[in-house]
């Protein structure tokens, strides 16, 4: 057997249940936007449990059904293939790599930004830039490794997220014992969702309820998908709902409305809770590396997920061919992988020059993502129907509930609701629309739309189709 041929057979074995659902977890249960969310006060529960029923939920029962079904590497982009065809999977594939792209800059900043919190509070811009794409380049390296190498930083960091939660949980129980009632006003009347202000909060809540289906790009590296991918799908879905539910209440009640700081929002929690001395401060200092640690392992999952899915859309002449450069030995998407790094490295050099006078501007002008992270969700619930539709011989191990009419209805809702969330971005009702963000965003998207079409018309033209 070749060494190529050992690398495939393995990386073909490397995802097995556990896995599967360490993943999920990784890719949906964001620690960094707990604490912000819960500022929105008690009616952020109830807020979140609307959205689970009517949308992140339906959608998890859809990702199950197309994961089982059809295991492909590539996930969502062979789902849409299968379903819209090449032209429609392009742009998926494109959407899907663009957003992680975009997205790696921001999250090596935020890293380098808790790092100093943690250790540097006086770190300088320079040394906050060299972190960040000293970073970059580790997921770069990470994401070149075999998965069965790779999926243990992933692993870690689900485990690490998990314990996190739980004790906070555990903390919210030892302050109500010690004070007798939480710090905040919690009242029946407070759990009451509110229109309004409440919709400055929601585009947060719908973009922390997506990427259940990032795992199901790496479909063929799965042992049993057929069983394992519904389970694990449907399952995380549900405790992480439980979990985001739990947990606000929990911050809510050790940590006061001012204090919802990212990173001390949530250390906070243990520190009020637990009181002072060494141990407790040993104790948030552990949490503060474990959560810089989930912070790091997050990175790898997206990257290696949007790489996955550019790959093969390069393989299928979909994208430029350099997006499809596999590495000889491990056979991971080093073509992807580097590009990424070098668009990252850029715009972090950048942001390095712009930092401290037109900062605001910076970060403006690539907020365009929140428009092209939806889209390819947009997108694949119309491929769900044309599947049930076009393709109703294939054997489904696992079918969404209810026929093709529910099925279909859920679709269709969860397409409005994405639509929503876009519009909300940028004009809440009665709050006239930002144009100062609202235009560099809304240019950045068209831009980003239009050499997307230049990419993918022009290598589909080169093979053929």
């Amino acid at each position: 057997m070749s060494i190529e041929q050992q690398a495939n057979t393995q990386k073909a074995k490397a995802l097995g249940r556990f896995d599967i659902f360490l993943a999920i977890i990784v890719y949906v249960l964001f620690l960094d936007t707990l604490a912000p969310a819960a500022a929105m006060g008690p009616s952020v529960v109830i807020w979140c449990l609307i959205i689970a029923a009517v949308y992140f939920l339906p959608t998890s029962l859809l990702i199950a059904e197309e994961g089982s079904t059809y295991p492909d590497e590539g996930g969502l982009y062979s789902w849409v293939k299968r379903g819209m065809g090449n032209r429609w999977a392009a742009r998926t594939s494109w959407y899907y790599w663009l957003n992680n792209a975009i997205w790696v800059p921001s999250v090596t900043i935020f890293i380098a930004q808790v790092i100093a919190q943690l250790f540097y509070p006086e770190m300088s811009m320079f040394t906050t830039v060299a972190i960040a794409i000293g970073v970059t380049w580790l997921y770069v390296l990470i994401g070149l490794r075999p998965t069965q190498e790779s999926k243990w930083v992933i692993n870690i960091g689900a485990i690490f997220k998990l314990t996190i939660v739980c004790g906070l949980i555990i903390c919210a129980v030892i302050y109500l014992f010690k004070n007798g009632e939480p710090v905040n006003n919690m009242s029946l009347s407070s759990f009451a969702p509110t229109i309004g202000a409440s919709f400055a909060f929601f585009p947060a809540l719908i973009y922390n309820l997506n990427g259940c289906e990032a795992i199901c790009t790496m479909g063929g590296q799965m042992k049993n998908p057929a069983k394992d991918v519904p389970k694990n799908v449907i399952a995380a879905a549900i405790i992480i709902v439980i979990l985001n539910c739990l947990t606000y209440l929990a911050i809510l009640t050790i940590v006061p409305y001012e204090g919802m700081d990212v990173v001390e929002g949530l250390l906070n929690c243990y520190i009020f809770s637990l009181g002072d001395g060494a141990f407790v401060n040993a104790v948030v200092m552990v949490i503060g590396l474990m959560f810089l640690y989930t912070l790091l392992a997050s990175g790898p999952a997206w990257v290696g997920a949007s790489c996955v899915m550019s790959s093969e859309a390069a393989h299928n002449g979909e994208l430029p061919k350099a997006f499809g450069k596999m590495h000889p030995k491990h056979q991971t998407p080093i073509g992807s992988l580097l590009i990424i790094g070098l668009v990252s490295t850029g715009i972090l050099v950048v942001y390095g020059l712009m930092a401290g006078s037109a900062e605001d501007l910076f970060w403006s002008l690539f907020s365009f993502t929140t428009i092209i992270y939806f889209l390819p969700y947009i997108i694949n619930f119309s491929a769900f129907i044309r599947l049930r539709k076009n393709d109703p011989e294939t054997p489904r191990p696992y079918r969404f509930p209810g026929g093709n009419g529910f099925a279909f209805f859920c679709c269709r809702l969860g397409q409005l609701v994405l639509i929503f969330t876009i519009i909300s971005f940028f004009w809440s009702p009665g709050n006239a629309v930002d144009w100062g963000y609202t235009l560099p965003v809304v240019i950045g998207a068209v831009v980003s739309l239009i050499v997307g079409e230049i990419l993918n018309r022009t290598s589909m033209k080169k093979a053929g189709k």
